[in-house]
């Protein structure tokens, strides 16, 4: 199985939001690896990076 790397946009409090990269198998893995990360409703945007 492949995995593919993520750009992923996560908030951190109420003012402050990065973004950092997890690898998974697909975008819905992506996320929920970002939510167990950050917590569920911090994530706000994923997009699969070119290699």
């Amino acid at each position: 199985m492949s995995t593919y790397r993520y750009k992923v946009w996560v908030r951190l409090n109420p003012i402050q939001s990065v973004f950092t990269f997890v690898w998974a198998a697909n975008a819905y893995e992506a996320k929920k690896i970002a939510e167990a990360q950050y917590g569920a409703g911090n994530v706000l945007g994923w997009w699969q990076e070119d290699e």
